[in-house]
């Protein structure tokens, strides 16, 4: 660090040369592009004095559309034998940040269906090459009349269900 301050925040963007005369950056202060900065807070203030270190791991995943963010912040001191400040340890994970647990991906959490995930996992296993849609919209509305006043309504999401994962006659074998 040049200058003795408390830091809140990461403020991250890109810079890229791809030759003599072709460069591009979403820089603080450059023409704004497709890709914006981002803001990455801290989970606590952090002070820094000329010559610490920041050091950052920061991994993005794309989970249903849409990125999930962690960074993992350290702060190593200069001139104290690279004493650290404990590791920060950040995610974008709304169930991460509010429990103060793992993400939705850690793969030691067990997790639970939705009731869309129900609903979709009942039409699911009624699609078995023998049960018209008709019967499954029936079975829908009754499991989950909250959702499907009507049967209607049931056959009507049950119809978007089976457009999204039913094969065709000629392909089923």
């Amino acid at each position: 660090m040049g200058r003795a301050g408390i830091s809140h925040a990461l403020s991250v963007w890109f810079d890229t040369t791809l030759g003599e005369a072709v460069a591009f950056s979403n820089a603080p202060g450059q023409p704004e592009l497709i890709y914006s900065q981002a803001l990455f807070p801290l989970a606590e203030p952090v002070s820094l004095a000329p010559g610490d270190t920041v050091s950052v791991a920061l991994e993005a995943r794309l989970i249903g559309g849409d990125y999930a963010w962690r960074w993992n912040t350290r702060v190593l001191r200069h001139g104290e034998a690279g004493a650290a400040n404990p590791d920060l340890e950040q995610s974008t994970d709304p169930a991460a940040a509010l429990s103060g647990g793992a993400p939705r991906w850690d793969i030691g959490r067990a997790p639970a269906l939705t009731e869309t995930g129900e609903v979709d996992r009942l039409i699911l296993t009624l699609m078995d090459d023998a049960t018209p849609l008709g019967d499954i919209a029936r079975q829908a509305q009754r499991r989950y009349p909250t959702r499907f006043s009507t049967w209607r309504d049931a056959l009507t999401y049950v119809g978007e269900v089976s457009d999204q994962y039913s094969r065709e006659p000629a392909d089923r074998g």
